[in-house]
């Protein structure tokens, strides 16, 4: 077996890393949408459980913003917002079957949020501090020792930004759980991912809370049973490598605050139509959130070579974690992203990365 593959047959054995559980251990384990808890850490949460852990499932949205399933389930073209709150119901029971299947007692164990589907990242720039300021309080309640939280970095706009929530709001809440984020749309595995084989009986169980999710098996069961595999996989930094290019990005000091600088290749961004988030976070404070979008966007932008140069002046990000994010303003049918979030400091980000090929 390859370094950094551990199998997990029984609940007294180190997990990912060495992880191991223990009566005193808490699990939390965040979910943007339902069946991403059982893709990403059915296994995981097993062993917990086996070890005496208390385990608790954050389920972000319902997934009611899923239309294709829901018409061919339906036989209906139209979907209201009643219907998709219908579908959304479904969903989450259907969370609440797959926890029972794989041994838990679900009304303890999941706690639902009913934020929008498809609209995280709308929610949080509607209310940024609002937002990370629920997440936080949830923390200190039930104060984990072991976090497990989608990657920043994750293709899907929802999972992105609810990897970004839960570093906000661990930060503000004081807490300095074990982190261990997991990647459900993206390229392949970094040689630095902590890798678990499930054991017989672990596998058994994920198989069947997998099946709990039928309305998702309508059009797209094979991908989610390949997606719900028996080798879980995760990363201690929740920011995984990107499967593409990214901009060269950095943060020069000024006398009038920071300026990012964001150099772009072709083909360039059409900034018109995009959205920059700029994200500053003390330590133990609520973030500030700063949206330049369209116009005003495009405006900051220069030439540079074949490619583009954004630069944003004025930003405060003395003492704070900042991030940053280029994405649409409007989304169509394609919902995923060219460019994930990203962290910032004084020294160029990143330089363009290698197209890895999808699974």
């Amino acid at each position: 077996m390859s370094a950094g593959v551990f199998t997990v047959a029984d609940p007294g054995q180190p997990g990912p890393g060495g992880l191991a559980f223990g009566p005193a251990s808490r699990l939390l384990v965040v979910a943007p949408h339902p069946d991403d808890e059982t893709i990403a850490a059915a296994g995981l949460m097993q062993q917990a459980r086996g070890a005496g852990a208390e385990v608790r499932v954050w389920l972000l949205t319902d997934g009611d913003n899923n239309p294709w399933p829901q018409r061919w389930a339906e036989r209906r073209w139209r979907i209201d917002g009643a219907a998709r709150q219908r579908w959304g119901g479904r969903r989450r029971a259907e969370s609440a079957a797959a926890l029972q299947q794989l041994g838990f007692d679900a009304v303890k164990t999941l706690q639902p949020f009913g934020w929008p589907d498809g609209g995280l990242t709308d929610r949080f720039i509607a209310d940024p501090a609002g937002l990370v300021a629920t997440l936080a309080a949830g923390l200190r309640t039930f104060s984990p020792t072991d976090l497990v939280i989608p990657a920043a970095t994750d293709r899907h706009p929802d999972h992105g930004m609810a990897g970004l929530l839960m570093i906000l709001a661990t930060g503000q809440a004081g807490l300095a759980p074990r982190i261990l984020s997991y990647r459900v749309h993206g390229g392949r595995l970094p040689d630095a991912a902590l890798l678990q084989e499930l054991g017989d009986g672990q596998w058994a169980a994920k198989q069947q809370a997998t099946a709990a999710y039928a309305s998702q098996l309508l059009l797209t069961g094979s991908r989610l049973r390949r997606m719900a595999g028996r080798r879980e996989a995760f990363l201690a930094d929740p920011f995984w490598p990107w499967p593409g290019r990214l901009p060269a990005i950095r943060l020069e000091p000024g006398p009038g605050g920071a300026r990012l600088v964001c150099d772009f290749g072709w083909p360039a961004p059409a900034l018109i139509r995009q959205r920059l988030l700029v994200v500053a976070a003390p330590a133990g404070g609520p973030p500030a959130l700063r949206v330049v979008a369209g116009p005003a966007l495009a405006a900051l932008a220069r030439c540079r070579g074949a490619g583009i140069r954004l630069t944003v002046p004025g930003l405060s990000t003395e003492n704070c974690q900042s991030f940053v994010k280029l994405e649409p303003g409007r989304r169509g049918q394609w919902i995923f992203d060219r460019y994930p979030w990203l962290r910032l400091g004084t020294q160029a980000h990143s330089l363009p990365l290698p197209r890895e090929p999808q699974p």
